[in-house]
């Protein structure tokens, strides 16, 4: 009967560690190349810049070579002035070119206060860049802010 214990609770033992290591490993901050169906998925980091009196932080998330339109969340946080740009007229993304995108369209928080989110649409470029730059211009004051990521 105490085999039996032992046994048990090494199987239990395995199980808990087994679960752990799944719900630790896989995330980080650096760039991967996920395969989901039949679109082949780019995951890029997030960077900031911080300057000025804001913050402003932008993400890709979703560039796939197939994907009918391409998005990017920005986020935009103040240390107390009033956030009043159009997000919408402020970013351009640019290929690797030099040749300027401007957004087909933008989701999200609208002018004011002092933290705003959304999500900013663009057609995708074909063929696809090795590089891409979202350049956010005259938000806070900044004239320009530049974001860049390796897409292939």
């Amino acid at each position: 009967m105490q085999r039996v214990w032992k046994i048990l609770v090494f199987v239990a033992t395995v199980t808990v560690l087994a679960t752990f290591a799944a719900s630790c490993g896989g995330s980080s901050e650096g760039t991967t190349t996920e395969t989901t169906g039949a679109s082949n998925a780019v995951t890029l980091p997030k960077q900031t810049s911080q300057s000025g009196d804001l913050d402003v932080s932008v993400t890709p998330v979703d560039i796939a070579a197939d994907a009918k339109t391409w998005t990017f969340s920005i986020t935009v946080d103040s240390k107390g002035a009033e956030i009043s740009e159009d997000l919408a007229a402020a970013a351009v993304i640019v290929d690797d070119k030099g040749k300027e995108y401007p957004p087909t369209g933008y989701e999200g928080d609208g002018p004011g206060g002092t933290h705003r989110a959304g999500t900013l649409s663009f057609a995708p470029i074909s063929p696809a860049p090795e590089s891409i730059t979202m350049k956010v211009r005259g938000v806070g004051g900044i004239g320009e802010r530049s974001f860049s990521w390796a897409v292939t």
